[in-house]
């Protein structure tokens, strides 16, 4: 095992995903290429929201089984494309990840490193019964010894009868079988995990994913003090989060540093106790006003900017991925330039994808952070904004939210 220090990698990151059949999404397959920070715009009902939809069913999917995904997301009859005929009640989810170089270690203490990994998956509605079976599922990456220079391939491959992984660094005397029981028909090889060591780096992975759709009023309230809080996806336990952050390497200065000088007044926040069951609330700290305003007193706008400044800044959760929907909602424009900066410069730690129906946001993002979805027949169609023909021309004289909301770059129908 090498005795070397282990070096800081970027976080494992989708380079390229691609749908068929995942509810508004046809065949042939979408293909996107994603970068650090991806806004996703349309009109409503254009397949956006959708997108990050089919990564919460491969989280879902990992951590309980593909039968539970779909009852979380409304039901498999939700979950595959209608338009597409009863034959074809099935859909499939790829992923091209950047692991980064990342060092894994083995049960005998055996050292390797990740590079690229592509996996896909393919879901099917099972018979009468209505239920989601794994048809099949594939695993192919680059991995390497840590004292070799050169990558080999490593692949897991499983039906609906039989796994086979073949791990050249971990297993390289062997190919590993292993028999896929009824039982197991809805839950993913992924979702097990054991079967190798770059299975449980992309499981743990992809675990840690976060979606969220922030909720001001569920932001607001107090909640019962636990050991380690995370912010939910509403914006729940927000205030433990920020009492977290108090103790810990100024995380909680970065936090209150995004909304000090955006926000009229703005100090500081604080969190305290606030009734003997042990709930923890928090009090926004004004100029002028040392004990502090409760969180009722402050707008939506401030409690969501204050959310989204903990996802930006948290470190103690760090997921690799973060889905945000609807990013501008209650915020004032002005405040929109100061975000997609903070984000920005999150995205060196994590990716960000991102929908939106605001223009404003699309003035300070880059064309290649931009999608553009539209409706075509019935289907969901996307296309970056840096593809649209002479878009750098047309920047000469208009912003980007113009153009979109102008119809140059679609994404509006």
């Amino acid at each position: 095992m090498s005795q070397q220090e282990p070096k800081t990698f970027h976080p494992l990151r989708i380079t390229r995903l691609s749908l068929e059949g995942f509810k508004s999404y046809g065949s042939p397959p979408q293909a996107l290429e994603l970068g650090p920070l991806n806004v996703f715009v349309g009109a409503n009902a254009s397949g956006k929201s959708n997108l990050l939809s089919a990564l919460r069913f491969l989280k879902l999917a990992v951590t309980q089984n593909a039968d539970y995904a779909a009852e979380e997301l409304g039901g498999l009859d939700e979950v595959f494309n209608k338009l597409l005929s009863q034959q074809e009640m099935q859909f499939t989810l790829g992923l091209e990840l950047d692991c980064g170089g990342m060092v894994v270690v083995g049960l005998k203490g055996q050292v390797a490193r990740l590079g690229r990994f592509h996996y896909v998956v393919r879901i099917r509605r099972r018979g009468a019964d209505a239920h989601a079976t794994v048809v099949d599922e594939q695993i192919d990456g680059e991995i390497s010894a840590d004292s070799s220079s050169s990558s080999e391939h490593y692949s897991l491959l499983r039906d609906q009868k039989h796994l086979t992984v073949i791990d050249p660094v971990f297993s390289p005397d062997r190919i590993q079988e292993f028999p896929v029981q009824d039982q197991d028909a809805s839950r993913l090889a992924l979702g097990i995990g054991f079967f190798s060591a770059p299975c449980v780096v992309l499981r743990t992975s992809i675990e840690r994913w976060q979606f969220y759709d922030l909720n001001p009023r569920i932001a607001r309230l107090p909640y019962r003090e636990t050991g380690d809080a995370v912010l939910g996806p509403q914006g729940e336990n927000l205030s433990l989060v920020l009492h977290q952050l108090r103790g810990k390497n100024g995380e909680l200065d970065a936090v209150t540093g995004g909304l000090r000088g955006v926000v009229a007044g703005f100090q500081d926040v604080r969190a305290d106790l606030v009734d003997l069951e042990r709930k923890r609330g928090f009090r926004i700290i004004e100029e002028g006003i040392p004990e502090g305003l409760g969180p009722e007193a402050a707008s939506d706008g401030t409690i969501r900017l204050l959310a989204l400044m903990v996802i930006a800044n948290q470190q103690e959760a760090d997921p690799s991925i973060v889905g945000i929907e609807e990013l501008e909602n209650g915020l004032h424009p002005w405040l929109l330039e100061h975000l997609v900066h903070t984000l920005r410069e999150a995205s060196q730690r994590r990716q960000f994808l991102i929908t939106t129906h605001n223009p404003a946001i699309l003035d300070w993002m880059e064309p290649h952070e931009i999608f553009l979805c539209d409706k075509e027949d019935g289907f969901t169609r996307i296309h970056r904004a840096s593809t649209v023909e002479q878009v750098d021309t047309f920047r000469h004289h208009f912003s980007l939210g113009d153009l979109w909301t102008q119809g140059v770059l679609g994404g509006t129908l």
